[in-house]
């Protein structure tokens, strides 16, 4: 029977609990163990070592039950994390990510910090006694999935999640808009709003804001110039005119082909920061663009 209460140092507490029988890799044991006030900076040279970040501070408790039958293990540990601050052990590394989850670490924090700065995860424990495995990658993508559905319809998480674990720019799904158009759909306006939400639960989280247009936004101002120059045909010379060929796209075109990419990125920002109330320090834009080569729907991309 264990029944242990020490203090690992000034502030940090541990308290362990429960029973081994045998001290062999097939020992069956049931173990409760808590770590309270753990201050993270304190440990910062381990997690430059393991992880490549630098901690600057934060706390954290933790809680672990484990059970153990003839060497096999399963149980679980929860871990309360508040304030938790970080570098690059390696300067400008910006892509270290979460275990194998394939997301960044600065967006899994970002996204799992609530309005408190407190993140709550918890973690499988599963191998065996010589060799236990605490799998981080799933419980921080199935965290995040509970984030984004919070507030997100059920059928976009998982695609959200998925481009989230590629790495490298996570994004929320685009909001689309009619070709041709700046104007916001009903759709791309409930969209936006689900966005401003996420924002206010999640203080340290903020967002890349990128207009795009495409190959159908030059159809639409093709098929555009053809009516102008029709009707304009059919009054100058009743009856001509109605059959012409679809206009190409100048460098006229392209210039406001590239506006309107530009104008779709200024009515997302404004209606994030006038109808939902998102504060601008918190929206950056990106470069916006036309790319005739894009088959995609014309949109506006959201990044983390």
């Amino acid at each position: 029977m264990l029944d242990v209460a020490a203090d690992i140092n000034e502030t940090t507490q541990l308290t362990l609990s429960g029973w081994i029988a045998g001290l062999t890799e097939s020992a069956d044991l049931e173990l409760k163990a808590e770590v309270a006030n753990l201050q993270l900076a304190r440990y910062s040279p381990y997690a430059a070592a393991f992880a490549g970040v630098h901690l600057d501070g934060g706390r954290l408790d933790a809680a672990t039950e484990v059970k153990g039958a003839a060497g096999g293990l399963h149980g679980e540990v929860r871990l309360n994390i508040e304030q938790m601050a970080f570098q690059s052990a390696q300067q400008g590394d910006t892509e270290r990510v979460v275990g194998a989850s394939g997301v960044p670490l600065q967006t899994a924090v970002e996204l799992l910090a609530d309005a408190d700065g407190r993140i709550e995860l918890t973690l499988p424990i599963t191998g065996t006694l010589s060799s236990p495995d605490i799998d981080v990658g799933p419980a921080v993508n199935k965290a995040i999935g509970g984030v984004l559905q919070a507030v997100f319809p059920p059928t976009l998480v998982a695609s959200i999640v998925a481009d989230l674990s590629k790495g490298g720019g996570p994004s929320l799904k685009a909001i689309e808009f009619v070709p041709g158009s700046a104007a916001l759909t009903p759709a791309g306006r409930r969209y936006a709003d689900a966005a401003a939400k996420l924002l206010e639960e999640h203080p340290r989280l903020s967002l890349s804001l990128c207009g795009r247009a495409t190959a159908k936004d030059g159809k639409a101002l093709a098929v555009k110039n053809r009516l102008v120059r029709s009707d304009t045909d059919n009054r100058q010379r009743p009856g001509a005119g109605s059959g012409a060929a679809p206009a190409s796209i100048d460098a006229l075109d392209e210039q406001v082909l590239q506006q309107l990419a530009v104008e779709r990125q200024r009515k997302l920002t404004q209606h994030l920061i006038e109808r939902a109330g998102v504060d601008a320090a918190r929206l950056s834009e990106c470069r916006s663009t036309f790319d005739p080569k894009d088959q995609g729907h014309p949109r506006a991309e959201v990044r983390f």
